[in-house]
């Protein structure tokens, strides 16, 4: 079982860097020749050396982000472009002489390339595997936990990591993107039905224990609900109720319990898991800044009664406050909106009309210890005057400015 050091710091020289050491014994020189020679698109890039008898590989993360902070509302074709991007590089590791299960697994190390519009992988090169098959389901059902789109798809993707197959989830994927449009875009694939479709909604007003444990390396999706229960007779006199429908975002609520540090844990193998390569990886795009002159009325700022919110000391055309809730889950996601995808995709949205201000335009996460700011945007995103990169997580104080774009989006952080 690989257990390799990891640390992800800043270089002043070569910037935002992940380091990882290796036992010189555990490097898999086959597989590292091949990327060296021939990097695929789907890795991060790195380097290598040897000191004494360990291997030190460094990862350059500039022009990354996270996919965790890729959160929030996705159309139907940028949805399944994201599960592309997520499954082919494990369909097509195998003609770089890779093991899948050296991909490093976890959400936290999952990044997505904006100019290449393609997630890209960790692969650390060792003769044992850093991560196993429930390692890759944790890391797929919790990406699609951040990733809302209409709940028959993720219905249909949730389905095929639970009875992971690496060939039937790409056909999956497939069957989604050319859904019979005179069936009105549904899909049903094996084994779906009306009945157990309507019992995965019904279901989704259950609280998330229910639909699997705490425990990050095992994943346990229920999808074959079974009503055993009678329904009552209403009482003499008083009026049915009427059946309260399961409200799908309550799904999507992140797991409060999810650790704060990493343990990368190793396994074998397994020999069900299936490689064939059969099409290219699709990209998908993560912000445009659209051409929309129309400009959307801003509702009135709610009366805060949160010690953390963002007060404008900028221009008077934009809202005077942004609560930011972290009561829910950790991250606050802030952009503007998009008439074309037309509902909101962000925890805050600027107005459409609000040029200069990217439609993804950054995050802010609490980490438990303090407030990092992460900019996703073209635009641009400045904490006391000076612009962050992209992707790199700045931390941010209280009084600390923050400017979201050069437009007068300026805002005094509170906390």
């Amino acid at each position: 079982m690989l257990m390799p050091m990891i640390e992800e710091k800043t270089d002043n020289i070569r910037g935002l860097i992940l380091n990882i050491v290796l036992d010189q014994k555990e490097l898999d020189l086959n597989a590292l020749n091949t990327i060296q020679s021939d990097l695929p698109d789907f890795i991060v890039p790195f380097t290598y050396r040897t000191v004494n008898s360990e291997t030190e590989f460094t990862y350059d993360l500039n022009g990354l982000i996270k996919m965790k902070y890729l959160e929030g509302e996705k159309s139907k074709d940028e949805y399944l472009n994201i599960w592309s991007s997520l499954i082919n590089p494990i369909a097509e590791c195998a003609d770089w002489f890779m093991d899948p299960f050296s991909f490093l697994f976890d959400v936290e190390y999952i990044y997505f390339d904006r100019k290449l519009n393609k997630i890209k992988y960790i692969y650390i090169p060792a003769v044992n595997p850093c991560s196993d098959d429930n390692k890759l389901k944790s890391a797929l059902y919790k990406i699609e936990k951040t990733q809302k789109t209409d709940r028959e798809i993720s219905y249909e993707i949730l389905c095929a990591i639970q009875e992971f197959n690496i060939i039937n989830f790409k056909t999956v994927i497939n069957n989604l993107k050319y859904a019979d449009p005179d069936n009105n875009g549904k899909f049903s694939g094996p084994g779906r039905n009306d009945e157990s479709l309507q019992a995965f909604y019904a279901d989704s007003e259950k609280p998330e224990k229910n639909r699997g444990g705490n425990d990050a390396d095992e994943i346990k999706i229920n999808y074959q609900r079974k009503n055993s229960k009678k329904k009552k007779e209403p009482l003499a006199g008083k009026p049915e109720k009427a059946e309260k429908k399961g409200l799908f975002n309550k799904f999507r609520q992140k797991d409060k319990n999810i650790e704060k540090n990493i343990e990368i844990i190793g396994g074998a193998v397994e020999n069900s898991l299936l490689f064939e390569k059969d099409f290219a990886s699709d990209g998908f795009q993560m912000d445009e800044m659209d051409e929309i002159d129309e400009i959307t009325d801003i509702a009135k700022p709610e009366i805060l009664t949160e010690k953390t919110f963002l007060k404008l000391v900028g221009s008077a055309r934009f809202p005077e406050m942004i609560k930011l809730d972290f009561s829910e889950k950790k991250t606050f996601t802030i952009g503007r909106f998009n008439k074309i995808v037309g509902v909101q995709q962000s925890d805050f949205e600027f107005g459409a009309g609000m040029k200069g201000i990217s439609r993804k335009h950054a995050v802010i996460e609490n980490t438990g210890d303090g407030y990092i700011l992460i900019d996703k945007s073209n635009s641009g995103t400045f904490i006391n005057g000076t612009r962050i990169n992209f992707g790199t997580p700045v931390k941010i104080k209280s009084a600390d400015k923050i400017s979201f774009g050069s437009v007068g989006a300026d805002y005094i952080f509170n906390v």
